[in-house]
């Protein structure tokens, strides 16, 4: 029996030519749309990126186990590249890891604050009533 996994609906695009991907075949495609917009063969890519034809047609069809390398190599083939940044959460729908790891580091403070009074409420007793 063949599985066939359900594929997320599309995101909306944050701007009119580019946008992020969350997946190989979003990749796959984006790139596929950026080449057959300037008229560029897979074939020309094949020669002048020293990468198989099938490769690049695996790697445009969304291939989950393409090697990172040569999709980079495609990338700067065609005069792209990879951008690495934050997502919109608004958009994206990822949980927000920034509120809570800013909370934990607020903790972590004020726990290392309040350790620092004690240890300096402890040096002050100990000059009162031991003459230290």
């Amino acid at each position: 029996m063949k599985k066939t996994l359900m594929r997320q609906p599309r995101r909306p695009m944050l701007h009119s030519r580019y946008a992020g991907v969350r997946d190989t075949q979003e990749l796959g495609e984006a790139v596929r749309a950026y080449r057959k917009g300037r008229g560029v063969s897979l074939r020309t890519v094949s020669h002048f990126g020293n990468l198989s034809p099938r490769f690049l047609s695996e790697f445009e069809r969304g291939k989950d186990t393409v090697e990172l390398g040569k999709v980079l190599k495609v990338l700067y083939t065609l005069g792209l590249e990879m951008v690495i940044q934050p997502r919109n959460l608004a958009i994206s729908g990822a949980p927000d890891l920034v509120g809570p790891l800013a909370t934990i580091r607020e903790e972590l403070e004020k726990q290392k604050r309040e350790k620092e009074r004690e240890k300096r409420q402890q040096e002050l007793n100990d000059r009162i009533y031991h003459g230290r």
